[in-house]
């Protein structure tokens, strides 16, 4: 291990040495500003949480308070200028609103006057006079428990409800049809072309047997954004809360926000999502490390042990600073989303469809943006795992690679994307099924759609998180099948460190490949070698050919 801005050997099996595959004997640690920088934009993070908690009252949300400034359930500090604040609440623990039929939110205040009371006011009637009492001053009572009764013995509301059932079961079959229509069609026309991508997979789940841990990392990662997006949670209700108590007309307090709170809150934004991503990229660059060590291995019957933890520790001793660097990227480009979608939601009940018709083409541009940097900072870490350089060195590194081989890699990743989504839809589909058997073999259950789409959201997003190891791996084994390529040539002074069953799939599919470009060209009329690029394993060959005459 070496600090920030020192050197170290690191090799395959864990010990100092030089690797086979590495032109650089010495790893170093990559992008330190901006390791710096982001140290920094945490300890302005753990101001405001400081901050937060000093001037913040997150008790007056969990246990609320009254009109006065006092918070139910604790001891209070007096007020100045309000006679009824700083009492003792301790044993007042609920809140009781004297208007509560005429609650309403209105500049964040609520037009009722509230008090701290022991419980909520019960009333029992013990006696025939005060069930008279009762009736004389409440004669509509009667009304009122007869039409609750038609209400509940009314079976048109059981038969609206089923009615709505049907409906929704009706949409679902048709949308079930129509997708499996579409999915059938594409797997009849793309049949030759999806077998080397279901080889790829058999590759792909070799190296997951080899490092069966790879699974257990959306795991991790999603406890890890779990414990942080609480802790933002918790600062972020404790910094709403900061603010200052004024008295207002009747001895009232009402507490106004500080000043500079609203830059605080923004700041705190950008810290959730660079953080998240940070979070999500670290388990990116971890795969890709673990991925990459066990490629370029020579002895394949005997995989480097500890792989996962070997990523883990060169990541956080060498390459944070890429890590950032990238998630800071990512950040740059989700926050004009964000603030494109408050002004879309500002004018949406406004009489300007060209405005909101150009914020809406806006977010579709960034996000299109962001889906295009993930894409490429995931080379980009592929390519640092690999030659140990920082962000600019790799992104160069990666486009050159993308660039020289984009038909291959285009191939690959569009027919392994096609087959982890039907991965995902037969997933949610077998779910959602389950849940209808569920559900028809409950009868007392009578509203199905809320909880079929909270089934069908939740079973996707665990089927995206596990799924999408497989297609990190795809991505870094072609990657690095790719580096194989263009630094050796098969001969027994340079020999490939890809197995063959990798060799014969590439092979296929670039055949597949010059099969379709050779049929392009017989329609455009162009010459043999045309303007396309030519399969890496063809002009492989032809080099090595090359080199022996």
């Amino acid at each position: 291990m070496a600090c920030c801005g020192g050197q170290g050997q690191v090799s395959l099996n864990g010990i100092s040495g030089q690797r086979e595959w590495r032109p650089l004997i010495y790893r170093k640690c990559t992008d330190v500003l901006w390791l710096v920088l982001f140290f920094l934009f945490w300890a302005g993070l753990m101001f405001i949480t400081g901050y937060a908690i000093t001037a913040g009252a997150a008790e007056r949300l969990v246990f609320g308070y009254d009109s006065f400034g006092n918070i139910c359930g604790k001891k209070n500090i007096h007020v100045e200028g309000a006679p009824l604040s700083g009492q003792d609440m301790t044993n007042k623990k609920h809140v009781f609103f004297l208007n509560s039929c005429s609650l309403e939110m209105k500049n964040l205040t609520i037009n009722s006057v509230a008090l701290c009371v022991s419980s909520c006011p019960q009333e029992q009637l013990n006696s025939l006079e005060d069930v008279q009492l009762f009736a004389k001053n409440n004669v509509v009572s009667s009304v009122l428990w007869w039409l609750y009764c038609d209400y509940i013995n009314d079976p048109s509301i059981e038969l609206e409800t089923e009615k709505e059932n049907v409906k929704f079961l009706l949409g679902f079959s048709i949308i079930s049809t129509m997708i499996t229509i579409i999915l059938l069609s594409l797997i009849l026309a793309l049949r030759k072309r999806i077998q080397p991508t279901v080889q790829l997979f058999r590759i792909a789940n070799k190296t997951i047997s080899s490092i069966p841990s790879l699974l257990f990392q959306p795991l991790w990662t999603f406890l890890i954004l779990i414990f942080f997006w609480v802790f933002w949670v918790a600062v972020l209700l404790s910094l709403g809360t900061a603010g200052s108590a004024r008295v207002i007309l009747g001895g009232q307090v009402e507490y106004t926000s500080l000043s500079g709170i609203r830059y605080m809150w923004w700041y705190h934004l950008v810290g959730l999502i660079w953080t998240s991503e940070f979070i999500l990229t670290c388990q990116q660059m971890t795969i890709a490390g673990a991925v990459v060590t066990c490629y370029f291995n020579r002895n394949k019957s005997s995989p480097p042990r500890h792989q996962i933890l070997s990523s883990i520790s060169v990541l956080f001793c060498y390459h944070q600073g890429t890590v950032v660097k990238g998630s800071f990227l990512i950040t740059i480009a989700r926050i004009p989303r964000i603030i494109f979608m408050y002004l879309y939601d500002a004018l949406k009940e406004k009489e300007s469809a060209c405005a909101r018709c150009m914020f809406k083409c806006c977010f579709c541009c960034f996000w299109c943006l962001q889906r295009c940097l993930r894409y490429f900072n995931q080379h980009v870490y592929l390519a640092t795992a690999i030659n140990g350089t920082n962000f600019c060195t790799s992104a160069k590194d990666a486009l050159f690679i993308l660039a020289k081989n984009s038909a291959n890699i285009a191939f690959i990743d569009c027919f392994g994307d096609f087959i982890i989504f039907l991965g995902k839809v037969f997933v949610v589909c077998f779910t959602v099924f389950g849940g209808l058997m569920a559900f028809n073999y409950h009868r007392e259950f009578h509203v199905w759609v809320v909880p079929l789409l909270l089934v069908a959201l939740f079973a996707y997003l665990v089927a995206h998180s596990f799924l999408s190891v497989f297609e990190v791996v795809m991505d870094a084994l072609f990657f690095c099948f790719v580096i194989d390529m263009e630094t050796n040539d098969g001969s027994p002074e340079k020999p490939y460190f890809m197995d063959q069953e990798l060799l014969s799939f590439v092979t296929h599919s670039t055949k597949l490949a010059e099969g379709g470009n050779k049929r392009n060209q017989k329609t455009t009329g162009n010459s043999e070698d045309g303007t396309e690029l030519q399969p890496m394993v063809r002009r492989e060959q032809r080099r090595r050919d090359e080199t022996i005459e």
